[in-house]
């Protein structure tokens, strides 16, 4: 059977991918404050598109994260963005519209999967467009910092593709292989999660006829290879982006973690429902929650009989494409996102081609008029789900509003809040989302930083130095802290003390373009004699 799609099924499976899932809506949506000055509004390496500047962004890590590929794609799109604008400021336009592009292509290579998994073509394409138009889908998609995740994906799904034998000969093996790798390699350098692709490559592997395998002696050494360079680029993001082992609860409990997590994206999965940035379900949440044990045991109870009851044989390919691609970021191991939630809708992007799957096996088992109904009316009810998701992305005050409808409040939506509030000068109820930030985490030196920000805008300098010392007690590191109470300090007369709190700045990030200035600007002010 030959892998390939038709080329009209490509072409129908395209809209599907794009136009349903946002019928152009994400292209109307801007930047949110959830990473997106981290990865690109505030990113110094993008404002550069010379050798030089690529050189930057390979060469090492950037705020703890190495994925140049990713970089150098932003700063293509920035460069593009700024052209489009006339400003400073990239238009997101051109972010989105790559980042549509980016999805239908994982939903065309989800499609060719399912082919080679012996699906027929139209089941395949049913599959895939369930892949396309989830609403566990919208974050990656809408969110242009998850704009990394898609990149991944591409090339992951690209590499398996790859080691696709049914239209190749034997021959054709040491190419595949290593374009395949290339692919696979890419991927890791767009995001680290990329590092479940060997073992996706294992899950297709298993399940082809055996006739459309490989051959073991020769399958079996890239794999190997694929899993050594996963475990390095494993080491290197755990070093880059240290975790305090709290965080991910005690290492005996984390399988319950790990089991509710998988519960949790299998409900999202069935029933669409209440989507959101920030679950807060932190793994201490989870192991506090008294249902963890019950859902953890119920979600093993349905692997377990997935793989040894006969008659269930056809969910067992579903199940493992659910379930390997959440496999990093199930709690099993700590990881950064887990000090705000260990559930994330993006973490189920690939895990989509579960449900893919099991739609495709559905269509190509039951054939009858009324399974084509019923699909069809379960498609446009993800679509339709996922159309009202999308403006909740059309801006940061859009998102943080949602986010706390949804979760009730955490740590990080009420800071995010409170920063797009900020933004439009609505200081008292940034005030008092940052406030209510703090109570749930005095400890918490953004909340606190932001806090002294509002107060500082709104005149009130007593309060503003002191929360802005307190972020500093709580974070000594933190450069934004010392550049703005130095701004404050200057501001009352107290020029010494500004100019060190500036140089304290400095110290602890030398590209720090403001604290540079503002002490350029005081050591002007004191050689001209109107210092201190």
């Amino acid at each position: 059977m030959d892998a390939r799609l038709p080329l009209t099924h490509v072409f129908a499976l395209m809209p599907a991918a794009v136009v349903t899932l946002v019928f152009g809506g994400v292209l109307a949506n801007g930047w949110v404050n959830w990473d997106d000055p981290l990865h690109v509004l505030d990113n110094p390496r993008l404002m550069r598109l010379d050798w030089q500047g690529v050189v930057d962004l390979w060469r090492a890590p950037y705020r703890g994260l190495y994925v140049p590929v990713s970089y150098s794609m932003f700063a293509v799109e920035a460069a593009l963005g700024r052209a489009v604008s006339g400003t400073t400021t990239p238009a997101a336009i051109v972010f989105h519209a790559l980042s549509l592009l980016l999805h239908g292509g994982c939903a065309v290579l989800a499609a060719r999967l399912l082919r080679r998994l012996g699906a027929s073509s139209w089941a395949a394409v049913g599959g895939a467009a369930v892949f396309a138009v989830h609403p566990l889908q919208v974050e990656s998609v809408a969110w242009i910092s998850e704009q990394r995740g898609l990149l991944a994906g591409l090339f992951g799904l690209a590499a398996v593709d790859l080691l696709g034998r049914r239209d190749a000969p034997e021959a054709a093996w040491g190419t595949r292989a290593s374009a395949a790798t290339a692919c696979f390699v890419t991927a890791l350098l767009c995001k680290p999660t990329a590092v479940v692709v060997p073992l996706l490559a294992v899950v297709m592997e298993w399940n082809v006829g055996p006739a459309a395998r490989w051959p073991t002696q020769r399958f079996a050494p890239l794999i190997a290879v694929w899993l050594l360079l996963a475990a390095g680029i494993a080491g290197v993001t755990s070093r880059l982006q240290p975790v305090d082992p709290a965080v991910a609860g005690p290492l005996l409990l984390r399988p319950l973690v790990a089991g509710s997590a998988v519960a949790l994206y299998a409900v999202k999965t069935v029933a669409p429902m209440g989507m959101c940035i920030d679950y807060g379900l932190t793994p201490l949440r989870l192991l506090a929650d008294p249902w963890t044990l019950m859902k953890a045991l119920t979600v093993a109870g349905v692997i377990g009989a997935v793989f040894v009851v006969p008659r269930l044989r056809l969910a067992r390919l579903p199940v493992l494409l659910f379930v390997v691609p959440l496999l990093p970021v199930l709690g099993l191991v700590p990881f950064a996102f887990e000090a705000i939630s260990t559930v994330a809708d993006r973490y189920a992007y690939l895990a989509m081609l579960g449900p893919a799957a099991a739609v495709a096996a559905v269509c190509d088992t039951w054939r009858s008029h009324w399974v084509g109904v019923v699909m069809t009316a379960i498609l446009v009810m993800l679509a339709a789900a996922s159309i009202r998701q999308v403006p909740v992305w059309r801006d940061s005050l859009a998102l943080n509003a949602h986010a706390l409808a949804i979760n009730g409040g955490t740590r990080d939506t009420l800071n995010n809040l409170g920063l797009a509030l900020l933004d439009r000068g609505a200081f008292e109820q940034a005030a008092d989302c940052f406030e209510r930030a703090i109570s749930h985490d005095a400890g918490y030196p953004r909340a606190r930083f932001n806090l002294g920000l509002a107060w500082h805008r709104s005149g009130r300098l007593a309060d503003a130095e002191r929360e802005y010392r307190e972020a500093l007690r709580l974070d000594a590191g933190y450069a934004f802290a010392h550049n703005n109470l130095g701004i404050l300090l200057g501001q009352t007369g107290r020029i010494t003390a500004a100019a060190k709190e500036f140089r304290a700045a400095l110290a602890l990030d030398p590209g720090l373009a403001d604290a540079k200035k503002n002490l350029l600007r005081l050591e002007s002010l004191d050689a001209t004699g109107r210092g201190e």
